[in-house]
């Protein structure tokens, strides 16, 4: 055994060959001579030991490691290949006492200061595991190997490698035929998840470029990798995010977030259980960069509000409590006046642009929500749901400026009032007839408006002209 150990091939070779030699003997940790030489990566000893009749190749030791599994932890190619080479050598065996990794996980993980080998956990000295390109590569070459086998945590060693950055194993491991990219852990978290929270940019651009990768999966919390990337203290207690901050590069996040955004795929609304969004997330802890790249993407939805009913203004405006601060109050102040004057263009711009496209039954549909959000303070969709139909449209009397006539359904009265007026790129304003006015002096009490103001009545709407449904106000200017 302890020739193996040494690497002396010589000695080894005599012992062998003496009647009495147990090949097989263990130490206390259950370690054979095969192991320590695999250990060790003395490929001329582990070629004798291996040609002995007796040597019984697939042992475990107290860990539940064989040698192929040492061998391939410790980076040891050539051993691995010996190893490989032998005709009762179980390729998919897994150290089942630990983690559950096979040699090919073994060989694809980069070493944390908390995994170590099985004497070194025993004997508490610090070791680590690292990912062995050269030795992940002669695994994946053999017709058994089980690539996307999962250890006692669901992790597989595609997962591993990209937790650890280990770019060229997980190019490898990628280009295997049999290789399931999106397969998630025992907590949802896929091998992209991995390689975003731990900031692994060059791992994170391959698995994007894979073709089968899906840029959303979320884990059992509904996060997905794209929050991950933007704020890596997700999955540690709100306490210590701050310590973490400080050790870890902003400038990182940033490309790592602008990776994700430029993805075909990127839904950047996704919301975790929470209501969360990204946008959320960047808002409430005071990452001013973050929400700026955000607010650049096409689609980004400002108005979503989480479980709360908070949207990321709000929880900008609201800040986080001084000992959990990431941002600084600058940067509260600089993301709130971001949202501000995002909205702002967003209602005039996108308004603005569909009045100019589409046809007027949309034309107005649209105008009446964009003042409704307006209006939104003045109530809480409790008023009366009152459908709109147009019914004809005069040519429009300016580019600024369109006259309108609208049929208001009223259905918990079995009636219809016309309302008329004219829509311009700043208000709406509509009076109603006489006929009308009688109509709503008679029945205007029953229907509990949302606001009944000095000059105007204010109603809900229900806007059924699209695809999702959801409440507006409009303003009616009473007649004098």
């Amino acid at each position: 055994m302890v020739a193996s150990k040494n690497g002396h091939e010589g000695t080894v070779q005599r012992l062998l060959a003496h009647k009495d030699t147990r090949v097989n003997l263990t130490n206390k940790y259950g370690r054979t001579a095969l192991m320590f030489a695999s250990i060790k990566g003395h490929e001329g000893t582990v070629q004798r030991l291996l040609a002995h009749k007796d040597t019984q190749v697939n042992l475990a030791d107290n860990y539940s490691q064989t040698a192929l599994m040492l061998a391939s932890e410790n980076g040891h190619e050539g051993t691995v290949q010996c190893l490989l080479a032998h005709k009762d050598t179980q390729v998919n065996l897994a150290d089942n006492d630990n983690d559950g990794g096979t040699g090919l996980m073994l060989a694809s993980e980069n070493g944390h200061e908390g995994h170590r080998s099985a004497p070194a956990r025993a004997q508490g000295h610090p070791a680590s595991r690292y990912g062995h390109e050269g030795s992940v590569q002669r695994l994946l070459a053999q017709e058994d190997t089980q690539v996307n086998l999962t250890g006692n945590f669901g992790q597989t060693a595609l997962m591993l490698a990209s937790e650890n950055g280990r770019e060229g194993t997980v190019q490898r491991l990628l280009a295997h035929k049999d290789t399931q990219v999106n397969l998630a852990n025992n907590n949802g978290w896929p091998a992209l998840m991995y390689a975003s929270l731990n900031g692994h940019e060059g791992t994170v651009q391959r698995l994007l470029a894979h073709k089968d990768t899906q840029v959303n999966l979320a884990n059992n919390d509904g996060e997905t990798a794209l929050m991950h990337a933007l704020n890596p203290g997700l999955s540690m207690p709100e306490w210590y995010r701050p310590h973490w901050y400080s050790q870890w590069d902003q400038k990182l996040r940033q490309k790592l977030l602008a990776l994700f955004l430029g993805h075909s795929e990127i839904d950047a609304n996704a919301a975790r259980k929470d209501g969360d969004t990204a946008l959320i997330l960047a808002a409430r802890d005071g990452r001013s960069e973050a929400v700026s790249l955000l607010l650049q993407h096409q689609g980004i939805n400002v108005h979503h509000k989480n479980k709360k009913g908070q949207t990321a203004l709000a929880v900008a405006r609201k800040g986080k409590p001084e000992r959990y601060r990431t941002g600084t109050a600058g940067d509260y102040e600089a993301i709130v006046k971001m949202l501000t004057e995002f909205e702002r263009r967003y209602s005039s711009n996108m308004y603005s642009k569909i009045l100019r496209t589409c046809t007027p039954k949309y034309q107005y549909a649209y105008w009446l929500a964009c003042i409704g959000r307006g209006l939104h303070a003045f109530g809480n969709g409790s008023g009366p749901n009152v459908h709109g139909t147009l019914q004809h449209t005069s040519p429009a009397i300016s580019s600024d400026l369109m006259a309108f006539s609208i049929t208001l359904e009223l259905p918990a009265f079995h009636s219809s009032s016309t309302l008329e007026g004219i829509v311009n790129f700043d208000w709406v304003s509509l009076t109603t007839r006489q006929d009308v006015l009688i109509l709503q002096e008679r029945k205007w009490g029953r229907m509990n408006p949302v606001a009944e103001l000095a000059n105007e009545w204010i109603l809900v709407c229900q806007d059924s002209w699209r695809s999702v449904h959801e409440s507006w106000y409009i303003s009616v200017t009473k007649p004098t």
